[in-house]
């Protein structure tokens, strides 16, 4: 079990052993969540592999003929039998993966027999850790940032009520000044409904914003437009909380005290910041009409990483 902080470059970490996998002539399995990182992924390791054959598997994309490097969703296991000489699976202690048996046995039946399985996580919580010793696994740690820099602390704003037009208030001058600054946004929302009420609210203020879920249609294109700097704002569930990439972007989490975001969902939303080695600062915003349990936890979590590497830990 590979644990390292947001935007300490965990897929990095694992090239050397792709590459010693590739040269023994072993087919590597790339498993991830969430498709939108699974194609931003494997044009990553396109690049660093460009003698290899790197194939993407997802609901719209099922050829991985010829592929010595395979990066598919997690549901995709399901394809395979004794197939991968390593496996890793990617955001391991999240959904669908980590509380299913079921994906378990997938990953356990696609692994070849003395096969390596790697598992990676910028969070990993005390019970998957004792799951994980109880089954033979290592661990590594691993508290810093591939930059050095140190992870950015959130800030909490508080609110007088929780209504979208009251956010909408407060969130303002900050989008303000962010776009002053030619800096993009990141806004999550705990809920589907919200996102498009609150990308409307944005528009009639002036603000290039659109929502982005689960359930939009032509995602990759939006987060394009996103990453080309046609857009200021995005304004997200919780499906670009992990793996995925963006330079110098800013982020604010609405409702942050809302019962769907723990301590580790708020850890990986923080970690949207910071992942460029030019820009390797960034602001976080926690709004919310109360201070929950989990956003405190959240930034001392962030607080001790931050000590640790400074400190030498591991």
């Amino acid at each position: 079990f590979l644990q390292a902080v947001c935007g300490a470059g965990k897929t990095e970490m694992t090239l050397a052993a792709i590459c010693l996998a590739l040269n023994r002539y072993i087919r590597v399995g790339f498993a991830i969540p969430r498709k939108q990182v699974v194609i931003q992924l494997s044009e990553r390791i396109k690049k660093y592999f460009p003698s290899s054959n790197v194939k993407a598997m997802h609901a719209e994309a099922k050829d991985d003929r010829d592929a010595h490097i395979v990066v598919m969703t997690i549901q995709q296991l399901v394809n395979y039998k004794d197939e991968f000489g390593l496996l890793l699976i990617d955001e391991a202690d999240a959904f669908p993966f980590a509380d299913s048996p079921f994906y378990w046995r997938l990953a356990n039946q696609a692994l070849r027999a003395g096969g390596s399985l790697i598992l990676i996580s910028a969070t990993l919580t005390s019970a998957l850790k004792r799951k994980l010793t109880k089954s033979g696994f290592r661990f590594h740690f691993n508290p810093a940032r591939f930059h050095g820099v140190d992870h950015d602390l959130p800030r909490f704003l508080q609110l007088s009520g929780s209504a979208l037009e009251t956010i909408l208030e407060s969130i303002l001058p900050i989008l303000k000044k962010w776009r002053s600054d030619s800096k993009r946004a990141i806004l999550f929302l705990p809920s589907i409904a919200k996102c498009l009420a609150f990308a409307s609210l944005l528009r009639k203020e002036g603000v290039k914003a659109k929502a982005i879920s689960s359930e939009t249609e032509r995602k990759e294109a939006i987060i394009h437009e996103f990453s080309a700097g046609n857009l200021d704002v995005l304004v997200s569930t919780s499906i670009l909380e992990r793996g995925i990439t963006f330079t110098g972007i800013q982020i604010a989490v609405l409702q942050a005290d809302s019962p769907l975001y723990d301590r580790d969902t708020l850890i990986q939303m923080s970690g949207r910041v910071g992942r460029d080695l030019w820009e390797p600062r960034g602001e976080i915003w926690f709004l919310s009409e109360y201070l929950s349990p989990a956003m405190r936890k959240a930034r001392a979590v962030i607080r001790m990483l931050n000590h640790r590497k400074n400190s030498g830990g591991d």
